[in-house]
């Protein structure tokens, strides 16, 4: 899948791979963010294009810095 910055900028990939990729238009790759134990499915940039959210079948939401250093993790379990 690709999701794409409300810059028009960049874009995110993301897949069944658990690996989230930001990319800019002219293809050169930003950072590589791993985490996710399940596939990813959804991609979501802040205002500012600094922070990104994803959510994955592991039943995690994650946030992300741009640059791909560090992460925090939600986990959301089913009743």
């Amino acid at each position: 899948m690709i999701f794409a910055n409300d810059d028009g900028q960049t874009v995110a990939t993301a897949s069944w791979d658990r690996i989230i990729k930001l990319w800019t238009l002219d293809g050169k790759l930003i950072s590589t963010l791993k985490g996710h134990t399940g596939g990813v499915n959804r991609v979501v940039f802040s205002h500012d294009g600094q922070l990104v959210v994803s959510s994955g079948d592991d039943k995690t939401l994650r946030l992300w810095k741009r640059d791909g250093c560090g992460s925090f993790e939600v986990t959301f379990y089913e009743d």
